[in-house]
């Protein structure tokens, strides 16, 4: 762990009023992709997602802390948690900044964290590819399971959300803001995949005709060209996960899919619960 220590404590702001400048550029934060980019921050929420993101080395910008009422007193351990500033406001202006429904709790606390300059690896033995995945939720969901299974960077395509969309953040507990990727055109993913000498492996639905054929207890590779079954996983491998709504896009020509046995009247499942799985089967082939 390491982490600045104050040695003198900062002066805490109270914030009052919707029209505060603070409340306004959270509120453009949480909102904006184009200004996070400009800013180079993103809003976080949460106690421990601070802690988490303060014992990776993050800055926090700023660090707010609410109280039930406008003008009441709150206490910020400043060594445990460093900030460039500090200030406290009101549920109601907590409730704008976050974009929640539900009011936050009395003792909420919120930070500006700074985005890391991340390098992407330059040669992955395997790569998680995020392909058109438009729900934040699930996004954030792939993005903190990724990181637990040791998926060390992932390939985002067009159309795929934002990592630091303030959905994304929350579901990941902040994972995704220091997540290592690179975005590029779904068009081009195929032939940048191969460049990077990665075999994309698409989850995809198994056919109807192969499924009498396929194991019931694990998950199942096969080759679509030759609809038969593969035994052997191709080393480096690009797992591509694609909306379940849309399906894989731009990826026609390539023949490694991988897919989750269903029974009874399951016929499906969301991108996260699916990905999640076979992020963890795939490690498992791999390091046989």
């Amino acid at each position: 762990m390491s982490r600045a220590f104050a040695t003198k404590a900062k002066a805490i702001t109270h914030i009052h009023g919707t029209h505060n400048q603070t409340v306004k550029h959270l509120v453009k934060l949480r909102e904006k992709k184009a200004y996070r980019s400009e800013q180079r921050s993103a809003l976080v929420q949460g106690k421990q997602t601070i802690l988490e993101l303060l014992d990776r080395n993050i800055t926090m910008r700023s660090i707010g802390m609410t109280v039930a009422n406008s003008g009441d007193q709150a206490e910020i351990d400043q060594t445990k948690f460093p900030a460039e500033r500090y200030f406290i406001c009101d549920i109601n202006n907590t409730q704008r900044i976050l974009g929640t429904a539900s009011r936050p709790s009395g003792s909420e606390m919120f930070a500006e964290a700074i985005q890391p300059n991340i390098s992407f690896p330059e040669k992955p033995d395997k790569l998680v590819v995020f392909n058109r995945i438009t729900d934040p939720g699930n996004l954030g969901t792939l993005i903190r399971t990724a990181r637990a299974l040791g998926w060390s960077a992932a390939v985002l395509t067009d159309n795929t959300c934002d990592l630091t969309n303030d959905k994304t953040l929350r579901a990941s507990k902040a994972a995704s803001i220091d997540y290592p990727y690179k975005i590029i055109p779904s068009s081009h993913l195929s032939s940048v995949l191969r460049a990077m000498n990665m075999t994309p492996v698409i989850a995809d639905t198994l056919p109807l005709d192969m499924v009498p054929r396929a194991p019931s207890h694990t998950v199942t590779l096969w080759n679509k060209t030759q609809r038969s079954m593969m035994k052997v996983l191709p080393r480096r491998v690009a797992l591509v996960l694609s909306s379940e709504h849309h399906g894989p896009k731009n990826l026609e020509n390539e023949d490694v899919r991988v897919s989750i046995p269903m029974h009874g009247e399951v016929e499906s499942l969301n991108v996260a619960s699916a990905g999640s799985i076979l992020l963890y089967q795939l490690n498992s082939m791999l390091s046989n």
